[in-house]
């Protein structure tokens, strides 16, 4: 029988590891400041590029590592994708998910630092929202031993936060109205379609096929079991709503303005 104890994710050490990551976020955003503030001086990119610079290479890097996770989970059983395993290859590959959703915990935390700090000119009480929820989901889903798979094809969802980030850069460099804006443009609302419309769709199909997984755990409770999968739902018609928004930026019947990173 598998064992049903919760993660290390609440652990002294886990503390430690995910604070060291964000030290390590934080070291990457001082690096981007002293560059942009070099080449820009003190403006609003010495000032508020740091935060876009980091969360693009936050994307960058958990979009890669998120692919390996989906590919590893594609073929697994319902109850391995939906709930960790100690059996091979599902425990190794559920590892690996668990460091990545440390990497993803350590840059909330440090992101929220930074809006915090510069609210509300990085995002303000919905951006506060979006990152204290996730932080919840991360902990529930790790600590109770759920959803592998689905941290795998919701962390894709970051790959749509690259061309987003561009934009802002090329928003706040005099670069709004140029060719590459357009294709940046394009690019957010094909990969927005592509991982937070369809990827997302096809495994909350999945998820919600094979709830009662889930809701069958003995040691999870209800609330918790219900709260991470609404969550989950929620966040599926939150993109439905903002994907309309997104392709008349990208068709240009919208005016495109700076958008906080997602």
């Amino acid at each position: 029988m598998e064992d049903s104890s919760m993660l290390s994710l609440n652990t002294w050490d886990d503390a430690i590891l995910i604070f060291g990551m964000a030290l390590a976020w934080e070291s990457l955003f001082q690096a981007f400041a002293s560059v942009l503030t070099h080449v820009f001086g003190k403006s609003k990119l010495s000032e508020l590029g740091p935060s876009y610079a980091v969360a693009f290479t936050h994307a960058t890097l958990v979009t890669l590592r998120g692919i390996m996770h989906y590919r590893d989970f594609w073929n697994a059983p319902a109850d391995k994708a939906l709930v960790y395993s100690n059996e091979e290859p599902w425990g190794s590959a559920g590892r690996a998910v668990e460091f990545t959703c440390r990497i993803f915990l350590a840059w909330l935390f440090s992101d929220l630092y930074h809006v915090l700090k510069s609210f509300p000119k990085l995002g303000s009480w919905d951006t506060i929202a979006h990152h204290i929820v996730f932080i919840w989901c991360c902990f529930m889903a790790a600590g109770y031993r759920l959803v592998p798979y689905g941290f795998a094809w919701l962390i894709l969802g970051e790959a749509s936060s690259l061309p987003l980030n561009i934009r802002w850069f090329l928003i706040n460099t005099g670069h709004g109205s140029s060719k590459a804006m357009k294709l940046t443009n394009i690019a957010f609302a094909v990969s927005f379609l592509a991982v937070r419309g369809l990827l997302y769709g096809r495994g909350l199909f999945h998820l919600l096929f094979n709830v009662e997984i889930i809701m069958a755990q003995p040691h999870v409770p209800p609330s918790v079991a219900f709260g991470l999968v609404s969550v989950i739902v929620a966040g599926f018609l939150l993109n439905i709503f903002w994907m309309r928004r997104i392709f008349q930026i990208a068709l240009g019947t919208r005016k495109s303005k700076s958008v906080r990173k997602a």
